[in-house]
Protein backbone atom coordinates (compact mmCIF):
# COMPACT_ATOMS: atom_id res chain seq x y z
CA UNK A 1 0.00 0.00 0.00
CA UNK A 2 2.56 2.53 0.87
CA UNK A 3 5.76 1.48 -1.90
CA UNK A 4 5.81 4.53 -3.91
CA UNK A 5 8.06 5.99 -7.02
CA UNK A 6 10.15 9.08 -7.12
CA UNK A 7 9.51 10.72 -10.43
CA UNK A 8 13.18 11.27 -10.76
CA UNK A 9 15.54 8.26 -11.73
CA UNK A 10 18.20 6.51 -10.79
CA UNK A 11 21.37 6.87 -13.08
CA UNK A 12 20.79 3.46 -14.49
CA UNK A 13 17.72 4.71 -15.81
CA UNK A 14 15.51 2.87 -13.29
CA UNK A 15 12.70 4.49 -11.10
CA UNK A 16 13.79 5.10 -7.12
CA UNK A 17 11.64 2.75 -4.87
CA UNK A 18 10.72 3.62 -1.64
CA UNK A 19 8.39 2.36 1.25
CA UNK A 20 8.21 4.86 4.40
CA UNK A 21 8.06 3.24 7.96
CA UNK A 22 4.60 4.89 8.23
CA UNK A 23 2.52 7.33 6.96
CA UNK A 24 -0.54 8.68 9.00
CA UNK A 25 -3.48 11.74 8.17
CA UNK A 26 -4.54 14.16 11.04
CA UNK A 27 -7.60 15.69 10.66
CA UNK A 28 -9.36 18.69 12.16
CA UNK A 29 -12.84 17.81 11.41
CA UNK A 30 -14.71 21.16 12.01
CA UNK A 31 -12.14 22.87 9.77
CA UNK A 32 -11.73 19.82 6.83
CA UNK A 33 -7.93 19.99 6.86
CA UNK A 34 -5.93 17.34 7.02
CA UNK A 35 -2.01 16.89 7.67
CA UNK A 36 0.12 13.95 6.18
CA UNK A 37 2.92 12.79 7.46
CA UNK A 38 5.40 10.43 6.48
CA UNK A 39 7.69 8.69 9.39
CA UNK A 40 11.02 7.32 9.13
CA UNK A 41 12.67 5.17 11.94
CA UNK A 42 15.95 5.55 12.18
CA UNK A 43 18.13 2.86 14.18
CA UNK A 44 21.21 4.40 13.95
CA UNK A 45 22.05 1.53 10.67
CA UNK A 46 22.49 3.51 8.13
CA UNK A 47 25.07 6.04 6.78
CA UNK A 48 23.89 9.60 7.03
CA UNK A 49 25.37 11.35 4.34
CA UNK A 50 28.07 8.89 2.00
CA UNK A 51 30.76 10.72 -0.40
CA UNK A 52 29.13 8.25 -3.41
CA UNK A 53 25.39 10.06 -2.02
CA UNK A 54 24.45 6.47 -2.71
CA UNK A 55 20.44 5.32 -2.17
CA UNK A 56 21.05 3.63 1.44
CA UNK A 57 22.13 6.66 3.27
CA UNK A 58 19.55 8.75 4.79
CA UNK A 59 20.64 11.75 2.97
CA UNK A 60 19.40 10.29 -0.48
CA UNK A 61 16.25 8.98 1.76
CA UNK A 62 15.41 12.84 2.22
CA UNK A 63 16.11 14.11 -1.52
CA UNK A 64 13.53 11.38 -2.49
CA UNK A 65 11.16 12.69 -0.11
CA UNK A 66 11.84 16.17 -1.58
CA UNK A 67 11.26 14.61 -5.04
CA UNK A 68 8.39 13.05 -3.90
CA UNK A 69 6.90 16.08 -2.52
CA UNK A 70 7.48 17.99 -6.08
CA UNK A 71 5.11 15.69 -7.40
CA UNK A 72 1.33 15.04 -7.39
CA UNK A 73 1.77 11.14 -6.35
CA UNK A 74 1.63 11.76 -2.60
CA UNK A 75 -1.63 13.30 -2.98
CA UNK A 76 -3.44 9.62 -3.55
CA UNK A 77 -3.62 9.61 0.21
CA UNK A 78 -6.34 11.60 -0.39
CA UNK A 79 -8.57 9.43 -2.00
CA UNK A 80 -7.44 6.82 1.20
CA UNK A 81 -8.66 8.96 3.72
CA UNK A 82 -11.07 11.30 2.04
CA UNK A 83 -9.01 14.46 2.78
CA UNK A 84 -7.38 17.24 1.46
CA UNK A 85 -3.50 17.99 2.19
CA UNK A 86 -0.88 20.64 0.76
CA UNK A 87 1.92 18.84 0.76
CA UNK A 88 3.10 16.44 3.96
CA UNK A 89 5.24 16.82 6.30
CA UNK A 90 8.33 13.98 7.20
CA UNK A 91 9.11 12.56 10.53
CA UNK A 92 11.89 11.06 11.62
CA UNK A 93 11.92 9.10 15.08
CA UNK A 94 16.03 8.52 16.70
CA UNK A 95 17.05 6.02 18.94
CA UNK A 96 19.24 8.08 20.78
CA UNK A 97 19.68 12.04 21.54
CA UNK A 98 23.09 11.65 19.84
CA UNK A 99 21.59 10.34 16.23
CA UNK A 100 18.94 12.64 16.65
CA UNK A 101 21.59 16.05 16.79
CA UNK A 102 23.01 14.38 13.66
CA UNK A 103 20.03 14.28 11.86
CA UNK A 104 19.06 17.82 12.40
CA UNK A 105 22.53 18.79 11.42
CA UNK A 106 22.54 17.17 8.17
CA UNK A 107 18.87 18.65 7.59
CA UNK A 108 20.30 21.89 8.11
CA UNK A 109 22.92 21.74 5.83
CA UNK A 110 20.58 20.30 3.14
CA UNK A 111 18.84 22.44 0.22
CA UNK A 112 15.66 23.22 1.79
CA UNK A 113 12.97 21.85 0.14
CA UNK A 114 9.91 23.34 -2.01
CA UNK A 115 7.97 24.33 0.76
CA UNK A 116 10.29 25.67 3.14
CA UNK A 117 11.55 27.57 0.23
CA UNK A 118 8.15 29.20 -0.73
CA UNK A 119 7.21 32.25 1.26
CA UNK A 120 4.70 31.97 4.47
CA UNK A 121 0.76 32.03 2.98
Amino acid sequence: MIFDHVPEKKPDGKPVGFTPDGVLSITHAAQQKAVLFFLEVDRGSQTLASPGRGCADIRQKILNYQGYFRSPRYKRYQQVWNCHSRGFRLLFLAKTAERLSALCRLVQEMQPSDRESRPAQ
